[in-house]
C-alpha cells in the first residue's frame, strides 16, 4: 500500500447558522491548517497515488482567501469541511482540519 499525506494552509471566513447564541453566527475567519491522507495499492499512470499539484487545484485555489459560505453549498462546519475534501481528492480516506491548533475535524472513509 501507498500513502502520502499533503498539508495546506488555508486563509478563509465563513458563518455557522446555528440555533443558539455564539460568535460563530458572525462572520469570522480561520487559518486552517489541512492534513489530506491518500493511499493506493496501486500508483497512477504518473507513478503517484494523487498528484500533489490536484489538492492544489481542487481545494486551496477553490477556497483560499474566500468566504466559504459563497464557495460551498452546505453548512461550513470543520466536520462538513472535512468530509467535502475527502470526497473531492483521489485515493483519499481521511482528512483532518485544524480550525485552531487547538480545535479540530477529523473525516475518515470506513
Amino acid at each position: 500500500m501507498f500513502y502520502v499525506r499533503k498539508r495546506i494552509m488555508l486563509s478563509c471566513s465563513h458563518n455557522l447558522n446555528l440555533p443558539y447564541e455564539t460568535p460563530c453566527n458572525n462572520l469570522h475567519g480561520h487559518n486552517y491548517v489541512i492534513y489530506i491522507h491518500c493511499k493506493s495499492k496501486n500508483l497512477n499512470e504518473n507513478d503517484m497515488v494523487v498528484d500533489f499539484k490536484e489538492i492544489k487545484s481542487k481545494i486551496h485555489n477553490k477556497l483560499d482567501h474566500k468566504n466559504i459560505n459563497e464557495v460551498l453549498n452546505f453548512h461550513p462546519t470543520a466536520e462538513n469541511l472535512a468530509k467535502w475534501i475527502c470526497h473531492e481528492i483521489t485515493n483519499c480516506y481521511k482528512v483532518e482540519v485544524y480550525e485552531t491548533e487547538n480545535n479540530l475535524a477529523i473525516y475518515e472513509i470506513d
